[in-house]
């Protein structure tokens, strides 16, 4: 083969990484503004700012407000003792980013505050495991 199909083709190759690489990179989750749109019951996938975080142990649940770019907030439930043996303990802004992507059931909801609540399925980012131990080193 010739020097120069074979810069055409390295040259060809380059171009549909780079495009691949692009669109990963800016094909993001859709925002919780995108709930507004949504008047039925539906599983979604969406991030938001987490703007607040409540335990409820009577219910066994962890409450997470999330907010959209607009100021559209959404009320996200999530199964306590799930959140616990995922992450290992309770939720804290040392166990949850200021970002969160979730996908579960959304459910609209007419009120002046929130525009619905996700009964949450998974938690894909926002979460990690801050409550594991660092390793002990041996000497």
């Amino acid at each position: 083969m010739k020097k120069s199909n074979l810069i055409g083709i390295a040259g060809l190759i380059l171009i549909i990484v780079s495009i691949g690489v692009f669109t990963v990179k800016t094909s993001g989750y859709k925002d919780v503004d995108y709930l507004l749109n949504i008047n039925e019951s539906r599983e979604v996938t969406v991030e938001g700012k987490v703007v607040d975080i409540h335990v409820d142990f009577d219910n066994n649940l962890v409450v997470f407000t999330l907010e959209g770019q607009s100021g559209a907030r959404v009320i996200a439930y999530y199964k306590l003792d799930k959140f616990q043996s995922e992450y290992g303990g309770l939720p804290s802004h040392s166990t949850v980013d200021s970002k969160m992507v979730v996908s579960g059931l959304f459910i609209p909801v007419k009120s002046s505050i929130y525009i619905g609540e996700i009964q949450i399925r998974n938690i894909l980012t926002g979460c990690h495991k801050a409550y594991e131990a660092p390793q002990v080193k041996k000497t």
